[in-house]
């Protein structure tokens, strides 16, 4: 399974427009793209990004599922 975000247009960095004038091929009508997100991109929104009451509550989880019998 693969998980993406739609992002500001890394090319054309949301112009919508080419370095010749041109209309940009990697992004659609409003300047964004779909970015493969990684699992290190994730990990690093969870880790700084997400309010610390869904960190927790993502930690919680993960606790008990791992959680040694």
């Amino acid at each position: 399974m693969m998980l993406y975000s739609k992002s500001t247009c890394s090319i054309c960095t949301g112009s919508k427009k080419s370095w010749y004038g041109y209309g940009c091929p990697y992004c659609d009508d409003s300047g964004k793209t779909f970015l493969e997100a990684t699992h290190k991109k994730i990990e690093k929104y969870v880790l700084e990004e997400l309010p610390e009451d869904i960190q927790h509550r993502i930690y919680e989880q993960l606790r008990d599922r791992f959680k040694v019998s």
